[in-house]
């Protein structure tokens, strides 16, 4: 039965909120009204609500199909804690948890269940979809399946055999970035010509898009960072940069700590939380963090270096100011950022002869002979991995994401993997174990009081629960569950932070290997045709937001007022009106800022600058007193 609760009732009851933002009330009033949808909303716009509204008002289960596991495993966490039943199912899981979780979809009340797209291709959850009652088929990324699109994968093709599995139910594809041939490509491939569109603008009145063409970007950013209170996010291409370009700014007398895929889980993790609680206002990190992270308040966004495209560098850009307040989104360059980004983009689109190379490199790494290998999961230190055979990092990391391109891989990004647990001997034996080794007695009646279905499948387990219960250290601990999967009591996966490889097929020779050499090509001169789209913007002469809009295929409609190019033309505020408007008890500076028109705001810090280095004011934390009289 279809539940009486009204959007808002569920939204007010689940998520707290009393209202939903323009266009999300729209969308799900199309869901509910069983019509196909094409949902297009910018980044922080609340897709994910379009969907998990109406699964909690319609009969039967949600299926979201999404290629983000970190992204997946944080929403079913977040609704699991609302009291929303649901579960993910994404590439490299065990098989009997995947078995597990598809039965409770059909007989049991899940209400969604989150799939890589790679699990339609298994016969399993084919044969499991066909007997599910389907509410909703949600399509997130939906770009995804458009060849068109930044972020092309292969397995979204076969998102459209939903259709014939489940004919009655109807489908919502959300996604943030799509030109209009993306958008046109979506509703083709998902069978959706009568679909609803519902297109949100472009637009972010609070947001401020600048670029500055800089020699000196160290020294810039430190003024940029200075100049803008708040919470910043500062975007590099490499993670070396992250720790530099940190450095630079401790040493400027800022607080900015380095995030990266390489850093140690726990330290990435704590990381994170100081800067979501607000202790650390500034992350200098790599272009993957952000995504699934709904932090409001966001003042500055920094791409240090050059994203690929536009879809990137408005995804990323548009994580600034949710809240809805003025927020800052700068792009930093110089005449050789440009240079490296043409090479970059030749390195992300590897002929078919380097393909070979890291295909036949990999079933190597993982010991798989031909004729083997569907199905396994690879933990690949993506730098051992390069070194072990004698290929660049760059080479090996674009070669592997060209295999996932053409259908072979998936390669899931650095997440952190909990150590995981299964008793292989019987329960007969393994009492046996515990009386002829009593070392280890202590050890495995903990685990099997505190964990169940440990005889079925890998169980997540918890080391420092583990050491408390036992009153031992956690390396001792793991030197025990590693000797026990010596002696072949247990399996023993430890924790991992590397990224993972999911073979798809089985290996085959190398000429057998089906690269499509003209799919390479198309997909090299589709990128080709974004990174020119990206230097184009970078070449504007007249209003940022209206070459955003452009570019998305919207309408221009009037200048922004805020970019650096339409305050090019503004006649410019004196260092002495700054500080005339500076009273003698001082003045916050968010008030200065706002006596000022929001287009003049990066004039205004830049003065404030130069007054502080001069010793005419002092700024504390957002405060700015005055000093001495001005004297110019």
């Amino acid at each position: 039965m279809r539940s009486n609760e009204t959007p808002q009732a569920v939204l007010q009851k689940y998520w707290g909120y009393d209202d939903f933002r323009p266009l999300q009330r729209e969308i799900i009033e199309h869901v509910l009204s069983g019509r196909d949808t094409l949902g297009l909303l910018p980044t922080g716009g609340g897709k994910s609500l379009c969907y998990q509204v109406p699964a909690l008002i319609l009969d039967g289960v949600c299926l979201v199909i999404t290629p983000l596991i970190a992204l997946m495993q944080d929403q079913v966490e977040r609704l699991k804690e609302r009291g929303v039943k649901a579960e993910a199912i994404y590439a490299g899981m065990p098989a009997r948890s995947i078995d597990r979780i598809l039965d409770n979809c059909v007989f049991g009340d899940v209400r969604l269940l989150y799939l890589s797209p790679e699990r339609l291709q298994t016969d399993l959850a084919q044969e499991r979809i066909r007997r599910m009652q389907v509410s909703l088929i949600a399509v997130d990324e939906a770009h995804c399946i458009s060849q068109w699109g930044h972020d092309f994968r292969p397995a979204y093709l076969e998102i459209g055999a939903l259709r014939t599995w489940q004919p009655a139910a109807p489908i919502l594809a959300v996604t943030a970035s799509a030109t209009p041939a993306v958008q046109s490509d979506i509703l083709s491939q998902l069978a959706m010509p009568d679909a609803a569109v519902v297109r949100g603008g472009f637009a972010r009145d609070n947001l401020s898009y600048l670029v500055y063409h800089r020699e000196d970007k160290p020294r810039r950013l430190v003024e940029i960072v200075r100049q803008t209170p708040g919470s910043g996010l500062i975007y590099v291409r490499s993670r070396r940069k992250t720790r530099e370009l940190s450095e630079i700014l401790v040493q400027a007398g800022l607080k900015a700590e380095p995030y990266h895929a390489g850093m140690p889980f726990a330290g990435r993790a704590a990381v994170q939380q100081r800067w979501l609680e607000g202790t650390l206002p500034v992350i200098v990190c790599t272009t993957a963090f952000g995504m699934g992270i709904d932090k409001p308040d966001v003042r500055l966004v920094v791409h240090y270096d050059l994203p690929g495209s536009m879809e990137e560098y408005y995804q990323e850009a548009g994580r600034a100011g949710r809240d809805g307040k003025p927020a800052w989104c700068v792009m930093l360059y110089h005449t050789s950022d440009v240079h490296q980004l043409r090479s970059r983009w030749s390195d992300q689109y590897p002929d078919v002869g380097t393909m070979t190379r890291v295909y036949q490199a990999l079933m190597s790494y993982g010991k798989l002979p031909p004729g083997s290998g569907q199905g396994a999961v690879l933990p690949v230190d993506i730098s051992g991995f390069a070194t072990t055979y004698g290929l660049p990092v760059s080479q090996a990391y674009h070669g592997l994401k060209g295999l996932e391109r053409a259908g072979w891989i998936v390669l899931n990004e650095a997440l952190h993997h909990p150590p995981r647990v299964q008793f292989v001997m019987s329960k007969d034996a393994l009492y046996a174990y515990q009386v002829a080794r009593p070392e280890f007695d202590p050890l495995i009646k903990v685990l099997l009081r505190s964990y169940e279905g440990l005889f079925l499948e890998p169980v997540p387990i918890r080391p420092g629960a583990l050491s408390r219960r036992l009153g031992q250290p956690e390396d001792a601990v793991d030197q025990q569950l590693r000797v026990l999967a010596r002696e072949q009591v247990i399996r023993y996966e430890p924790a991992s932070d590397s990224p993972r490889v999911v073979v798809l097929r089985e290996r085959v020779q190398p000429e057998n290997l089906d690269l499509d050499q003209g799919a390479v090509a198309q997909l090299r001169e589709m990128a080709q045709a974004r990174l020119a789209g990206m230097l184009t913007y970078l070449q504007e002469d007249t209003c940022r937001q209206q070459a955003l809009f452009r570019y998305f295929g919207d309408n221009p409609g009037p200048a922004c007022g805020r970019c650096d190019l339409c305050r090019s033309g503004q006649a410019e505020i004196s260092i002495e009106e700054v500080f005339n408007r500076i009273p003698d008890a001082g003045i916050g500076l968010r008030t200065l800022l706002n006596s000022f028109p929001a287009s003049q705001a990066e004039d205004v810090k830049e003065h404030l600058t130069s007054l502080e280095a001069e010793e005419k004011i002092r700024i504390r934390d957002t405060h700015i007193l005055r000093v001495q009289p001005l004297r110019l």
